[in-house]
């Protein structure tokens, strides 16, 4: 069960562009590169989970396969379930959804 996306600010795809751009569009966990066809779409992790912490040192670009082992560590480190954000951001303190 998946909950709702969390919210992103309105410059995230010019940001996440370049945060792939500055990673020489690989994934930084696997090193694989980008190639959709092969099932390799490469995204961007927030390293905290805080989708309006955008600092460079709290992005990273991953491909999907290691983005959704990242995102189950992060979330099973909070002793939640996997893609709770309303639960999430409860124990981060913040009420945003």
């Amino acid at each position: 069960m998946h909950g709702p996306t969390p919210p992103y600010p309105a410059d995230w795809k010019a940001l996440a562009e370049a945060v792939k751009t500055m990673d020489g569009w690989k994934c930084r966990s696997c090193g694989h590169p980008h190639e959709p066809d092969a099932g390799y779409t490469l995204t961007v992790h927030h390293r905290d989970g805080d989708t309006f912490n955008n600092t460079p040192d709290n992005l990273v670009s991953l491909c999907q396969r290691c983005h959704l082992a990242a995102q189950g560590r992060l979330h099973a480190s909070c002793g939640i379930r996997a893609g709770f954000y309303p639960e999430f951001r409860r124990l981060q303190g913040r009420f945003l959804l």
